[in-house]
């Protein structure tokens, strides 16, 4: 997207009829510029980028977003900043739901949704941290792929659970198994079998980069009919022996390539609020 300078964003948004508008109409215009002017006041008081900003008001001016529901999601977004969480989720997702022509009420709903979640995601891993005398850091990423998971199929209960029950692990390790624990609970894979498969993969410190792709192809296993079972007995046997996900691949009958990706991000959710 290209983006224009934030003042002539707002202009386009604040922008009103050639036909002259009566004394009322004047005056309710003036309190919708106010509202968008304040809004970016807030929003570069607060240390959003103006590149962020004007991501924002050319979404808003292209897809005619009404200028006071375009000052609300700002405001959201200043929120987001002030609470010091990462801000592309949200962005993302303001995104996807103008695209889809989402109503704007209910993009607001979907994001106080989203901070809460990440609000109790990052008290959640630093509890967990904290409980465990390691280092109180969390890369954004690891944040991200944690509190993701809440909208592509675990609960906070589960994500609860799974960090009561995990082993001393760095966030990442702890984000890649919550990936996988997601990915399985999405696709209606046995709840027993997919804990078992996670605390082998603790167990044995399996949860590393090297062995990205390897939730996708429990996936891809189980939409190809392999039963739950079978596909548990081979991760797990990989997981004891150190093997790979080329070699658990084999054993399922599912293409390496079709699931070795250079990243290992969470099951994308559609537009909705989690649940």
């Amino acid at each position: 997207m290209t983006f224009r300078k934030s003042s002539l964003c707002l202009l386009a948004l604040i922008a009103v009829s050639a036909v002259p508008l009566d004394v009322g109409a004047q005056n309710n215009q003036a309190g919708v510029t106010h509202g968008v002017t304040q809004a970016v006041q807030e929003a570069k008081k607060a240390g959003v980028p103006d590149e962020t900003i004007n991501r924002l008001l050319s979404l808003g001016y292209d897809n005619g977003v009404e200028a006071a529901s375009m000052a609300n999601l700002v405001s959201i977004v200043v929120e987001v900043k002030n609470e010091d969480l990462p801000q592309e989720p949200f962005l993302n997702k303001i995104e996807e739901g103008v695209a889809k022509h989402v109503p704007a009420a209910s993009i607001e709903q979907v994001l106080k949704q989203k901070k809460q979640d990440y609000l109790f995601a990052r008290s959640l891993t630093s509890d967990y941290l904290k409980k465990h005398g390691l280092k109180q850091q969390v890369a954004p990423k690891d944040l991200v792929g944690i509190t993701e998971s809440l909208f592509s199929g675990l609960s906070r209960e589960d994500l609860a659970l799974i960090m009561e029950q995990a082993p001393p692990v760095s966030p990442t390790t702890l984000r890649r198994a919550i990936h996988i624990q997601a990915s399985l609970k999405q696709v209606g894979f046995d709840p027993k079998l997919s804990d078992q498969i996670v605390s082998t993969g603790f167990k044995h410190n399996f949860f590393t980069h090297q062995q990205r792709g390897f939730g996708r192809a429990i996936v891809a296993g189980k939409r190809n009919g392999v039963s739950d079972a079978k596909i548990a007995e081979a991760a797990m046997s990989t997981m004891q022996s150190g093997g790979t996900v080329a070699g658990f691949c084999s054993q399922i009958g599912v293409s390496f390539s079709d699931v070795d990706r250079p990243r290992d991000d969470v099951p994308r959710p559609l537009f909705h609020g989690r649940k």
